[in-house]
């Protein structure tokens, strides 16, 4: 099972606290003799110190992905993505959207990391990457 091990509230600690608290055993021996450790990230929430650290840890970990939506002509969410599983295709943002989006699709465009080049032309079946903006064209 995936797991992060976060610790909070740095902020309250001075160099040395901070030093003994990364060289401390935080887990348990069975854990370790199955090579299961893992990173452990330091955050202060009142600070916001490592937050997007942590963030992008738990998108990693949990394989999932950031997807942006635009509508034609104009500029795209950022804001507020649609969080999807790793290997999520066009055809799975639609049915997230609204069950008729399915059989109204026409072609999507795409700007991200999963298009050769920017608002490129797709079909339904289109696996998406993480942080890919998709705009929906529907008949």
């Amino acid at each position: 099972m995936p797991a992060i091990a976060v610790v909070n509230k740095i902020d309250s600690l001075n160099d040395e606290g901070m030093k003994q608290l990364q060289q401390q055993n935080l887990f348990s021996e069975k854990a370790q003799e199955q090579h299961q450790r893992e990173e452990v990230i330091f955050i202060s929430a009142e600070k916001n110190i490592n937050i997007d650290k942590l963030e992008e840890k738990i998108y990693s970990k949990l394989s999932l992905i950031r997807v942006y939506l635009k509508e034609a002509g104009k500029k795209a969410d950022m804001e507020k993505p649609l969080i999807m599983r790793h290997g999520s295709t066009v055809k799975e943002v639609c049915e997230k959207l609204h069950r008729d989006f399915v059989a109204k699709f026409k072609f999507s465009r795409v700007w991200g990391r999963s298009a050769k080049f920017p608002g490129q032309k797709f079909k339904i079946d289109h696996k998406l990457a993480d942080k890919d903006v998709v705009e929906i064209h529907l008949r």
